[in-house]
C-alpha cells in the first residue's frame, strides 16, 4: 500500500510567512539554551530564506549544508536564488556562531516542486546549499552521513521551527517507527520550519545523519527519506557541477550578526514547511 494512502500526510505548502507566538516545547524536546549545551550540535543551523521564511539545515562539509529540496522553492514552484538564503549555525536568541550566505545550490533532479507529497517525492526531497565561505571546523564541525538503523530504533533530531526559531531544539530520543520503500515514518516532534532538520543515529558515540525531515502528517507523524540510496550521487553531481545553479556566481554583500537576511531585523517565526 502506498505510504501516503496509509498515513495521509498533508499537501505541499506554499511559501509562507507564519508569525506565531513562542510555544512551550513538548516534554521530549530540550531547548539548547547556551553554548555549552550546543557543543557537538553547532553544525545544525537555521536556514533564513529571503525576508520571512525559514527551514532547518546541517553542515556536511565546511562549505556545504544539507536541507530539504522544497525549502529552495517559492510558492510558484520557482527555485529561490541561493544568495537570498543564509545559514545561521547554532542560531540562538539573535546570534549565530557562524553566519554564511548561500552561493550555489543543487536540488535532487527527481524532486517535483509542483507535486503532492507522494512517497516518491518525499524520497527525493533533498538539496545542497554551498556557502559563500567555509565554516571553521573548530567553530562548527560538519556531520558524517550514514545508513539508517532498523525499524524501532532510537533516533534523534535537532531542529528549528514555528514558535521555537529562537533556539535549536534537541529531541534526544524518538523512534524510527516504520519504513515504506525509501520513506521513513518517525515519532519525532516537528513543526512548520523543521523541514530540512537532520535526523541522527548515534554510532560509536557520534551523531550520524541518515535522513532529513520532509513532511508532517495530520496525526503528528514526521516523514523523511532514506538518503543512502542517492546522497552520494547528489554529492557527485554537485562536485561535477551537474544541475548546480546559478552557473555564474556573483559576490554578495555580507550582513552583520543579529540581522535577518535582507531586513536588518532579527528573525521572525516564519516557516517554510508542509502545512496541515
Amino acid at each position: 500500500m502506498p505510504l501516503l494512502r496509509r498515513f495521509r500526510p498533508f499537501t505541499w505548502a506554499p511559501f509562507l510567512a507564519l508569525l506565531l507566538p513562542t510555544i512551550a516545547l513538548a516534554s521530549s524536546l530540550n531547548r539548547i539554551d547556551d553554548w555549552a549545551e550546543a557543543r557537538g550540535w553547532e553544525g545544525v543551523g537555521l536556514l533564513a530564506i529571503g525576508r520571512n521564511a525559514t527551514c532547518s539545515a546541517a553542515l556536511i562539509r565546511p562549505d556545504l549544508v544539507l536541507t530539504a529540496a522544497h525549502c529552495l522553492y517559492d510558492q510558484s514552484g520557482q527555485l529561490i536564488a541561493p544568495t537570498t538564503v543564509e545559514f545561521l549555525a547554532a542560531w540562538r536568541d539573535g546570534q549565530a556562531i557562524s553566519r554564511r550566505t548561500g552561493r550555489r545550490a543543487l536540488v535532487h533532479s527527481g524532486y517535483n516542486p509542483s507535486s503532492r507529497p507522494t512517497d516518491a517525492n518525499i524520497y527525493r526531497d533533498l538539496a545542497l546549499l554551498q556557502l559563500d565561505m567555509p565554516v571553521d571546523g573548530a567553530t562548527a564541525a560538519p556531520f558524517a552521513l550514514g545508513n539508517a538503523p532498523a525499524e524501532g530504533s532510537d533516533i534523534s533530531v535537532v531542529s528549528y521551527g514555528a514558535g521555537r526559531n529562537d533556539a535549536a531544539s534537541l529531541e534526544p530520543q524518538c523512534q524510527l517507527r516504520e519504513r515504506y520503500g525509501g520513506v521513513f515514518a518517525m515519532t519525532c516532534s516537528v513543526v512548520p520550519g523543521s523541514s530540512g532538520a537532520p535526523v541522527f543515529v548515534h554510532r560509536h558515540g557520534k551523531p550520524v545523519i541518515f535522513s532529513v525531515i520532509s513532511a508532517l502528517g495530520h496525526d503528528g507523524t514526521a516523514y523523511g527519506m532514506d538518503m543512502s540510496d542517492h546522497i552520494n550521487d547528489l554529492l557527485r553531481d554537485f562536485d561535477a557541477g551537474r544541475g548546480v545553479y546559478p552557473a555564474a556566481v556573483q559576490t554578495t554583500r555580507r550582513i552583520k550578526i543579529g540581522q535577518t537576511a535582507g531586513t536588518g531585523k532579527s528573525s521572525s517565526g516564519g516557516a517554510l514547511f508542509l502545512k496541515p
